[in-house]
């Protein structure tokens, strides 16, 4: 059998042998339907992925399989769970971490064709950014990542105290950035953010030459570093992330490798790195 769909959720008393479970429709992802699973009910395998309500990151995953499936009059659909066991391994599948219903090609690289052409793919400044020891050789490689997944208006700040590294946009979404190699940089960091944010909170913001850019509906903050990807704060509606190179990586392969990864999903991909 061909394992055809992954269901993510954080809900509570999942994915735990026999039980009957709902899906409203809008956890339907990337033009999935009610007809569309209910074809394939008897002939796929479901990889099931259970996260962690407080940081959303994968706790448990299973394989197993769906039947009974029901349209309910809202659109939800109803279905009953077949755990057949769990599965070991479990940080292959670390980037499922929102819920929804998916197509197994939607949501994430097939492995095989990740491991085929990941070393074609491969850029020389990933390795670079690994083991760099001068901020500016980094910073100049974080905006060079950030254009490699495929981000066209990313633009350098003039360098001054107190000023971040850059600033892009993509559809609805504005980032105010800054890369650094250090680990523990929070107090460190603590007023350019709040600058961050203020800067923000305007309509538009203004780059060297005077070019001035409006200002996105989406509003974000990332500290970009060789850490993990998580939320730090949360001000007036901004969202302040610290976003490891590694998670812009695995993008830059996803954009590479899967035909659907257009700007509208990349930029979805980059709104919700994490779950607020």
């Amino acid at each position: 059998m061909i394992k055809k769909f992954i269901l993510v959720t954080d809900w509570d008393n999942h994915w735990k042998g026999k039980h009957n479970a709902s899906y409203p429709s809008y956890m339907l992802k990337n033009d999935l339907t009610y007809n569309s699973i209910k074809k394939s009910e008897s002939s796929n395998e479901v990889i099931f992925v259970k996260t962690s309500k407080s940081n959303k990151r994968v706790e448990k995953v299973w394989i197993g399989f769906v039947d009974n499936l029901k349209l309910e009059s809202k659109g939800a659909v109803t279905f009953d769970v077949h755990i057949k066991e769990e599965l070991e391994g479990i940080e292959k599948y670390k980037d499922y971490t929102k819920s929804g219903w998916y197509h197994s090609s939607d949501l994430n690289l097939a492995d095989n064709k990740i491991d085929e052409n990941k070393n074609a793919f491969t850029l020389p400044l990933f390795e670079r950014m690994r083991v760099c020891k001068q901020w500016k050789d980094f910073e100049n490689d974080v905006f060079l990542l950030l254009k490699s997944i495929g981000l066209n208006q990313v633009y350098k700040i003039e360098k001054q105290t107190g000023k971040a590294d850059g600033f892009f946009y993509i559809r609805n979404l504005s980032v105010i950035y800054d890369a650094t190699l250090r680990t523990s940089f929070e107090k460190e960091k603590e007023q350019q953010i709040k600058n961050c944010i203020g800067e923000l909170k305007c309509e538009k913001i203004k780059l060297e030459n005077n070019t001035e850019f409006t200002i996105q509906k989406e509003k974000q903050v990332w500290i970009i570093t060789r850490g993990v990807t998580r939320k730090i704060i949360k001000s007036d509606g901004i969202k302040v992330l610290e976003v490891s190179i590694k998670t812009l990586i695995d993008i830059y392969y996803k954009r590479l490798t899967n035909d659907k990864f257009d700007e509208e999903r990349l930029e979805e991909t980059l709104r919700t790195l994490v779950r607020w």
